[in-house]
């Protein structure tokens, strides 16, 4: 008896201590908001939204046991989500995967899309997957808020998580081509970013840069990157957008 009692113990405090090693590991990302904020204070430009985007491996056990569904619902209730008319649920299946997705709202007025996914393996059994978006409009404040709202709405779900923060911006009037390496520099120094690779394409650039004051990075033909920048000139609107993310950009710009 003492013997199962000890071995339901080493359990328990097993179990424990990796939930705890693996939300500190992923809650050092949490450094990359207040970094990616300044390096976007650098560009002068008006705010229109800020992201924290989410992904993560879900536990196969829990997810087998209880199914995606009810995962969704489970993470959605950890996160506040309002069920109001903001609240939707859709759900999409074939041969290859199982897909639940949530759009709602928090009380405020952060915007919530959640999705969990079971991709079917040719060889039997699911890869189970989830993302979390939280989105502010015309702020950025509360960016480190949605990641800590985010890993402590998967703490004990999800075995290997990725943080991704993105800004949104614009400039009153149409910036011009020759002026956006000037802006790309100011914002890079910030951060003492330096330059890694970039494409130009007619009416839009994207560059890619390595910084030391963000804790991750991805590596791209032996590169690191861990920032990305995009500005594109909107001609209906008469403005000129800018992206800045950590690591990259995963919005469409």
């Amino acid at each position: 008896m003492k013997k199962k009692a000890l071995l339901v113990f080493i359990a328990f405090t097993l179990t424990l201590f990796f939930t705890f090693v693996l939300y500190n590991m992923h809650a050092s990302d949490l450094v990359n908001a207040p970094a990616l904020a300044r390096a976007f204070d650098g560009s002068g430009a008006n705010i229109v939204s800020s992201e924290c985007y989410v992904w993560c491996r879900l536990d196969r056990n829990f997810c087998m046991n209880y199914g995606i569904e009810k995962v969704a619902d489970i993470i959605a209730g950890r996160l506040g989500v309002l069920r109001d008319e903001s609240f939707s649920k859709t759900s999409e299946e074939d041969d290859n995967i199982s897909r639940v997705e949530i759009n709602a709202a928090l009380e405020d007025g952060r915007s919530v899309r959640l999705g969990v996914q079971a991709d079917r393996k040719p060889s039997g059994g699911a890869v189970f997957t989830g993302t979390i978006s939280l989105t502010e409009q015309n702020g950025r404040s509360l960016l480190k808020a949605s990641a800590e709202k985010a890993l402590n709405a998967l703490r004990g779900l999800a075995d290997k998580t990725d943080v991704n923060f993105s800004i949104t911006g614009s400039f009153d009037s149409e910036i011009e081509k020759d002026s956006w390496a000037e802006i790309a520099q100011r914002m890079f120094a910030m951060v003492n970013a330096r330059e890694v690779s970039r494409i130009e394409d007619g009416n839009l650039v994207s560059i890619s840069a390595y910084s030391p004051h963000f804790v991750n990075h991805v590596e791209v033909e032996g590169k690191k990157m861990n920032l990305n920048l995009a500005m594109r000139n909107n001609l209906h609107e008469g403005k000129t957008y800018i992206w800045l993310a950590t690591p990259v950009i995963t919005t469409e710009y």
